[in-house]
Protein backbone atom coordinates (compact mmCIF):
# COMPACT_ATOMS: atom_id res chain seq x y z
CA UNK A 1 0.00 0.00 0.00
CA UNK A 2 1.26 3.47 -0.86
CA UNK A 3 0.49 6.20 1.70
CA UNK A 4 0.48 9.52 -0.12
CA UNK A 5 1.06 12.51 2.15
CA UNK A 6 0.07 15.60 0.16
CA UNK A 7 0.52 19.02 1.70
CA UNK A 8 -1.77 21.73 0.34
CA UNK A 9 -2.37 25.43 0.74
CA UNK A 10 -5.35 26.87 -1.11
CA UNK A 11 -5.01 26.17 -4.90
CA UNK A 12 -8.23 24.18 -5.39
CA UNK A 13 -7.84 23.49 -9.13
CA UNK A 14 -4.28 22.09 -8.93
CA UNK A 15 -5.39 19.98 -5.94
CA UNK A 16 -8.09 18.48 -8.17
CA UNK A 17 -5.33 17.66 -10.69
CA UNK A 18 -3.34 15.77 -8.05
CA UNK A 19 -6.36 13.81 -6.84
CA UNK A 20 -7.48 13.00 -10.39
CA UNK A 21 -3.98 11.79 -11.28
CA UNK A 22 -4.26 9.22 -8.48
CA UNK A 23 -7.80 8.20 -9.37
CA UNK A 24 -6.41 7.42 -12.84
CA UNK A 25 -3.66 5.15 -11.49
CA UNK A 26 -3.57 1.65 -12.98
CA UNK A 27 -2.66 0.27 -9.53
CA UNK A 28 -5.34 1.20 -6.94
CA UNK A 29 -3.21 0.34 -3.87
CA UNK A 30 -2.89 3.84 -2.45
CA UNK A 31 -4.46 6.11 0.14
CA UNK A 32 -4.04 9.90 0.02
CA UNK A 33 -3.74 12.00 3.18
CA UNK A 34 -4.22 15.64 2.17
CA UNK A 35 -2.89 17.97 4.85
CA UNK A 36 -4.18 21.53 4.30
CA UNK A 37 -2.06 24.18 5.99
CA UNK A 38 -4.51 26.19 8.06
CA UNK A 39 -8.28 26.40 7.61
CA UNK A 40 -9.19 25.54 4.01
CA UNK A 41 -11.07 28.06 1.87
CA UNK A 42 -14.49 27.05 0.55
CA UNK A 43 -13.26 26.24 -2.97
CA UNK A 44 -10.82 23.66 -1.57
CA UNK A 45 -13.57 22.18 0.61
CA UNK A 46 -15.83 21.99 -2.45
CA UNK A 47 -13.17 20.11 -4.41
CA UNK A 48 -12.63 17.64 -1.58
CA UNK A 49 -16.36 17.08 -1.04
CA UNK A 50 -16.82 16.30 -4.75
CA UNK A 51 -14.89 13.03 -4.29
CA UNK A 52 -16.59 10.01 -2.76
CA UNK A 53 -13.52 7.77 -2.59
CA UNK A 54 -12.56 6.48 0.89
CA UNK A 55 -8.89 6.52 -0.12
CA UNK A 56 -8.94 10.34 -0.03
CA UNK A 57 -8.65 11.66 3.53
CA UNK A 58 -8.64 15.40 4.18
CA UNK A 59 -7.22 17.23 7.20
CA UNK A 60 -6.88 20.94 7.89
CA UNK A 61 -4.73 22.43 10.62
CA UNK A 62 -5.96 25.18 12.91
CA UNK A 63 -3.05 27.49 12.16
CA UNK A 64 -0.95 28.18 9.08
CA UNK A 65 2.58 26.88 9.49
CA UNK A 66 5.71 27.74 7.57
CA UNK A 67 6.14 27.86 3.79
CA UNK A 68 6.48 24.43 2.19
CA UNK A 69 4.23 22.40 4.48
CA UNK A 70 7.14 20.41 5.88
CA UNK A 71 5.70 20.47 9.43
CA UNK A 72 2.56 18.74 8.08
CA UNK A 73 4.70 16.08 6.37
CA UNK A 74 6.44 15.35 9.66
CA UNK A 75 3.16 15.33 11.58
CA UNK A 76 1.46 12.82 9.26
CA UNK A 77 4.54 10.60 8.98
CA UNK A 78 4.71 10.47 12.79
CA UNK A 79 1.01 9.49 12.92
CA UNK A 80 1.25 6.56 10.46
CA UNK A 81 1.38 3.17 12.13
CA UNK A 82 4.85 1.59 11.93
CA UNK A 83 5.21 -1.42 9.62
CA UNK A 84 7.61 -2.93 7.07
CA UNK A 85 5.03 -3.45 4.31
CA UNK A 86 3.62 -0.03 3.42
CA UNK A 87 5.31 2.76 1.49
CA UNK A 88 5.25 6.56 1.80
CA UNK A 89 5.17 9.22 -0.92
CA UNK A 90 5.39 12.84 0.21
CA UNK A 91 4.18 15.35 -2.34
CA UNK A 92 2.52 18.73 -2.83
CA UNK A 93 -1.11 19.48 -3.55
CA UNK A 94 -0.29 20.99 -6.94
CA UNK A 95 1.83 18.13 -8.34
CA UNK A 96 0.53 15.35 -10.56
CA UNK A 97 1.57 11.91 -11.74
CA UNK A 98 1.38 9.74 -14.84
CA UNK A 99 -1.30 7.00 -14.64
CA UNK A 100 1.27 4.21 -14.19
CA UNK A 101 3.28 5.86 -11.38
CA UNK A 102 2.00 3.57 -8.62
CA UNK A 103 2.24 0.53 -10.89
CA UNK A 104 5.88 1.26 -11.82
CA UNK A 105 6.90 2.04 -8.25
CA UNK A 106 5.12 -0.71 -6.31
CA UNK A 107 6.03 -3.14 -9.09
CA UNK A 108 9.71 -3.04 -8.05
CA UNK A 109 9.08 -3.08 -4.31
CA UNK A 110 9.85 -6.17 -2.25
CA UNK A 111 11.38 -7.01 1.13
CA UNK A 112 14.91 -6.13 -0.05
CA UNK A 113 13.99 -2.63 -1.30
CA UNK A 114 13.86 0.45 0.93
CA UNK A 115 13.46 3.31 -1.54
CA UNK A 116 12.47 3.95 -5.17
CA UNK A 117 12.87 7.17 -7.14
CA UNK A 118 12.31 8.63 -10.61
CA UNK A 119 12.91 11.81 -12.60
CA UNK A 120 10.82 14.98 -12.62
CA UNK A 121 9.32 17.38 -15.12
CA UNK A 122 9.42 20.94 -13.74
CA UNK A 123 6.48 23.03 -14.92
CA UNK A 124 7.78 26.14 -13.13
CA UNK A 125 11.02 25.77 -15.09
CA UNK A 126 9.36 25.79 -18.52
CA UNK A 127 8.70 22.04 -18.35
CA UNK A 128 12.38 21.17 -18.24
CA UNK A 129 13.50 17.66 -17.36
CA UNK A 130 15.21 17.11 -14.03
CA UNK A 131 17.27 13.95 -13.55
CA UNK A 132 16.98 13.06 -9.88
CA UNK A 133 19.97 12.51 -7.58
CA UNK A 134 19.77 11.55 -3.90
CA UNK A 135 21.53 14.67 -2.61
CA UNK A 136 20.47 18.04 -1.26
CA UNK A 137 18.88 20.08 -4.09
CA UNK A 138 19.08 16.97 -6.31
CA UNK A 139 15.56 15.61 -6.06
CA UNK A 140 12.06 16.95 -5.49
CA UNK A 141 9.62 15.81 -2.86
CA UNK A 142 7.22 13.66 -4.83
CA UNK A 143 9.83 11.88 -6.96
CA UNK A 144 10.54 9.08 -4.46
CA UNK A 145 8.82 6.61 -2.20
CA UNK A 146 10.27 5.12 0.97
CA UNK A 147 9.31 1.98 2.85
CA UNK A 148 7.38 3.14 5.91
CA UNK A 149 9.78 1.65 8.48
CA UNK A 150 12.72 3.37 6.74
CA UNK A 151 10.82 6.68 6.58
CA UNK A 152 9.91 6.54 10.26
CA UNK A 153 13.40 5.46 11.33
CA UNK A 154 14.90 8.32 9.31
CA UNK A 155 12.33 10.87 10.44
CA UNK A 156 11.48 14.11 8.68
CA UNK A 157 14.07 16.45 10.18
CA UNK A 158 14.32 19.57 8.01
CA UNK A 159 11.96 22.48 7.41
CA UNK A 160 13.71 24.65 4.83
CA UNK A 161 13.71 24.96 1.03
CA UNK A 162 16.15 22.09 0.39
CA UNK A 163 14.52 19.70 2.89
CA UNK A 164 13.38 17.47 -0.02
CA UNK A 165 16.89 16.45 -1.03
CA UNK A 166 18.18 16.17 2.52
CA UNK A 167 15.30 13.86 3.44
CA UNK A 168 15.98 11.73 0.33
CA UNK A 169 19.71 11.56 1.12
CA UNK A 170 18.99 10.58 4.73
CA UNK A 171 16.53 7.87 3.62
CA UNK A 172 19.18 6.60 1.19
CA UNK A 173 21.70 6.44 4.08
CA UNK A 174 19.18 4.54 6.25
CA UNK A 175 18.68 2.04 3.41
CA UNK A 176 22.46 1.54 3.13
CA UNK A 177 22.73 1.00 6.90
CA UNK A 178 19.91 -1.58 6.79
CA UNK A 179 21.27 -3.32 3.66
CA UNK A 180 18.23 -2.36 1.56
CA UNK A 181 18.28 -1.64 -2.16
CA UNK A 182 17.51 1.77 -3.61
CA UNK A 183 15.99 1.51 -7.07
CA UNK A 184 16.16 4.24 -9.70
CA UNK A 185 13.42 4.22 -12.35
CA UNK A 186 14.89 6.21 -15.23
CA UNK A 187 11.55 7.65 -16.34
CA UNK A 188 9.77 10.99 -15.95
CA UNK A 189 6.67 9.96 -14.00
CA UNK A 190 5.91 13.09 -12.01
CA UNK A 191 5.27 16.78 -12.73
CA UNK A 192 6.40 19.24 -10.07
CA UNK A 193 4.53 22.55 -10.04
Amino acid sequence: MLNVIAVAYRKAIPLRGLIDSFLLQTNPLWVMHIMHDGPAPQDVKDVISSYKDNRIIFYETELIGEIGGHHNRKRKLDELEYNCVDWVLMTNGDNYYVPRFVEFFLGVCNASVGMVYCNTIHSHQDYNLHYSRLVECGIDMGAFIVRLDVAKETGFNHFHFSADGLYAAECNATCARKGLQVIYINKFLFVHN
